[in-house]
């Protein structure tokens, strides 16, 4: 296998890169919005990065007249019908992704002997000049007669771009990049990839994805639907690969305000996003976090919409104790630091779990507050 390029530090991103959305298909398809909600978060998704919505031809159809909706960066997702094609464009919708898979096992793959033959609906939206996404290749498992074969159809239909997939999730990340950057090599059209996190690999696979020069990757917020996390990939793109895209300084309440739209909540230890991701505890942990927080944590919490907590447990030290009693706003005797210190901890203990505000404020009283 050709080992591929030298990857660099800072990797150059193409100008076009564009994150393709899941969360609202997914919801749609486990009913857990309406159209009316659909609209108002894919408002509130659009402007966080360059998204394209993947939406299940059915609830394409129930878009029709709905007064202040964008359709520009609206995907239908449809099989391998050709009557489709032509009511999506009379929809006013101009992007269409065709799957070429067998619609009773995703996974299995219509024989390329059949491709071909039931190709009508590329030509038709290939006719209506369409922007064409095919999904068809398995990154996991596809042979190079295959490749050839499907380049051949890319370059008979007007396809714009080719979803890879790995829904097994069998690769990791240096595979995922050397396999992508291999295709790229040979395909003519633009390559988009789409993971699963089965094994937890997802956001490390898409970041393989894009060190190969892959433009558009499929994610959804807080990894719903087992696809990578959206708030993840953008970070680690950041971060890691140092590349400049713009994580948004409100990421973490956007996501929140958006599952809960769907009904669904965000661990607190969710990475990016998770409510007690900053949260600290440990005494000389605390102690560093208060003298040089950067040392601790790989961005600042406002960074993300969150903030710094400060927990009260069974590992807390003096200096813990102090700083949240000051975040209180209350006041404490030196002298009664370290009773209240093994009060709060004593307390730990018994309930197993840290103090909450109302409880360290009660057992400040009792020792004595105030200066």
């Amino acid at each position: 296998m050709n080992e591929g390029p030298c990857v660099k530090e800072g990797a150059e991103i193409m100008p076009d890169f564009t994150f393709i959305d899941k969360t609202l298909g997914y919801a749609l398809k486990q009913k857990r919005i309406n159209i009316r909600q659909f609209i108002n978060l894919k408002q509130k998704i659009s402007r966080m990065s360059n998204v394209i919505f993947d939406i299940p031809f059915d609830f394409a159809v129930r878009l029709k007249g709905s007064s202040g909706l964008e359709l520009n960066d609206v995907r239908a997702c449809i099989g391998r019908n050709a009557r489709q094609v032509k009511k999506a464009q009379d929809l006013g919708i101009t992007r269409l992704r065709i799957s070429l898979e067998n619609a009773a096992c995703p996974e299995s793959y219509l024989p390329w002997s059949k491709v071909l033959a039931e190709a009508d609906v590329l030509a038709e939206a290939d006719k209506l000049q369409m922007k064409i996404s095919v999904g068809c290749l398995d990154l996991a498992g596809y042979s190079t007669a295959e490749r050839a074969f499907f380049q051949e159809l890319v370059n008979k239909s007007g396809i714009e771009s080719v979803v890879i997939h790995d829904w097994s999730s069998k690769l990791d990340a240096l595979d995922t990049y050397r396999r992508l950057w291999e295709l790229k090599q040979v395909m003519t059209c633009n390559l988009e990839y789409e993971g699963k996190n089965f094994l937890g690999l997802a956001t490390g696979n898409v970041l393989g994805a894009v060190r190969s020069g892959i433009n558009a990757v499929s994610t959804s917020l807080g990894g719903i639907g087992d696809f990578p996390a959206f708030e993840e990939v953008v970070m680690s793109m950041s971060r890691l690969l140092k590349i400049p895209v713009t994580v948004p300084r409100d990421i973490a309440v956007i996501c929140k305000e958006i599952l809960e739209c769907m009904g669904l909540g965000i661990p607190r230890t969710k990475p990016v996003i998770g409510s007690n991701i900053f949260a600290h505890e440990s005494g000389i942990h605390v102690d560093g976090i208060i003298k040089k927080s950067e040392l601790y944590e790989p961005f600042a919490p406002d960074e993300v919409g969150l903030y710094r907590k400060i927990v009260i447990g069974k590992h807390s030290g003096r200096g813990a104790i102090e700083q949240k009693v000051k975040e209180l706003n209350m006041s404490i005797k030196p002298s009664n630091v370290t009773l209240l210190l093994e009060r709060a901890r004593m307390l730990a203990i018994k309930q197993k779990a840290a103090l909450d505000d109302k409880q360290l404020e009660q057992l400040v009283k009792e020792v004595g507050g105030g200066c």
